[in-house]
Parts: C-alpha cells; structure tokens; sequence
C-alpha cells in the first residue's frame, strides 16, 4: 500500500509540475518540433537527452526555442525516474540558430544507486518568461527539483534565474525536520535588479504556499538581510 502511493504521489507530482505554458511563450507541436530539430541540429546544439517541451517566445534578442530535456533512467511501476534535465534556449536571428544559454543537472551515481534522492525534473508550473525589468530581453526563471523517497519532505530545489546571458541560482535542500532545511543565495543574486529579485520571491511564495517546499522561518527577511546561508537557526 505504501509503495503504491509513494508511486500515486510521484506521478501525480509529475503532471502537476509539467501542466502550465509560462505567460509569453507558446508551446511548441510535437511536428515542429520534429522539423526544427533534426539530427544535426541536435547535435550542434548539445540536445542529446530526450525533448520534453519546446516554448517559443519573442523578445528584442529574436525568436527562442526554449528546449525542455529529460533523461528517463527508470521506472517505478507506471512512474517515470529521470537522472538528468537539460535546457537549451536556442536563439533564431535572421533564419540563424546559435545557442543562447544552457542549463543541465543530473542525479550523481551515489544518489541513484542509495535512493536518498531518486528523481528530478523540471517544474514548468513555476517557469517565468518575462521581460521583469523592462529591458526587451526575457528574464526567464527556471525552478526544478530532486524529490527523494519522502517526496516534498527530503527534496531538493533549486532556482536559477537567467539575466543578460548570466545564471543566478538560490539552491534549497527541503526537510520535514527544521534541523534539516536549509537555504543557500548565489552573492550575485543581490546584483540582480530588484523587480527580478522580488519576482523570484514571488515564486519561492507560491512553492510555499502550494505545498512543494518548505522554506526557513523568515526566509523573506533572510533575503532581504542579503544573507549567502539561512536556516532555521537563523
């Protein structure tokens, strides 16, 4: 009975994360798809893990193909388990392609093989595309986690936002435990300009309030405080 709604949980985790198209950005056909990315484009590109989702969204760069990788190792009965994500914002100026940014992440082989945290994918229900501090060029948020056993309880999360090319990442470990939660801030991420910060802020929100993490008490002051390291001892 356990097992089932352990496998329940994941699956249901799985489809509520990946449901939301991010404002801005239209979802991609599985046909265009096909057409945009043919083997060699795949290639020179570094998409060598299966496509999930494409996005398309415009900014003053140009047209994005923003790619959604995930790499299926397992499976937990009728649950898929991935290892690694993957993505590629691929950028088409004037008919040509050139690779904007990339993110990739991966299980590690101890983790896989102890099952402490045994599956991560990309939580598009928190994805941003926006143009936050009024530039022309999209700021985009990409949030993604590692759930273990425990599911929310022994997690991790991680959010990265991207702006003017660069990666700016808040990593959390989540726990049922106080002891165990606790949240580490990129010093660059205070560089950031403040419309994009208070957007991340918003988003750490409504993971909280959705039931997806749980963040240190006063984490909004924490980051406000600019502090690299917070948990709920201080």
């Amino acid at each position: 009975m356990k097992k089932f709604i352990l496998i329940l949980c994941l699956l249901l985790a799985k489809i509520i994360f990946s449901q939301t198209i991010p404002a801005n950005s239209q979802l991609v056909s599985d046909d265009m798809v096909a057409k945009l990315f043919t083997e060699k484009v795949k290639t020179d590109f570094g998409i060598d893990i299966p496509i999930y989702k494409v996005f398309e969204y415009k900014d003053k760069a140009g047209l994005h193909y923003l790619t959604l990788m995930e790499s299926e190792y397992s499976k937990n009965e009728d649950s898929p388990l991935f290892d690694k994500i993957k993505l590629v914002d691929v950028l088409s100026t004037n008919g040509i392609l050139k690779t904007n940014w990339t993110v990739t992440d991966f299980l590690k082989t101890e983790d896989v093989k102890n099952d402490p945290y045994f599956s991560i994918w990309i939580w598009t229900k928190f994805l941003q595309i926006n143009d936050i501090d009024g530039d022309g060029i999209s700021d985009p948020i990409i949030v993604y986690g590692i759930r273990s056993k425990n599911n929310v309880d022994e997690g991790k999360i991680k959010i990265i936002t991207i702006h003017k090319g660069k990666k700016y990442a808040i990593h959390h470990q989540n726990s049922g435990m106080d002891s165990g939660r606790n949240t580490q801030v990129d010093k660059s991420f205070y560089t950031l300009p403040i419309k994009i910060q208070n957007k991340v802020k918003e988003i750490m929100t409504k993971i909280a309030e959705n039931g997806n993490g749980i963040f240190p008490y006063g984490w909004q002051k924490n980051l406000k405080l600019k502090k690299l390291k917070f948990d709920e001892n201080y």
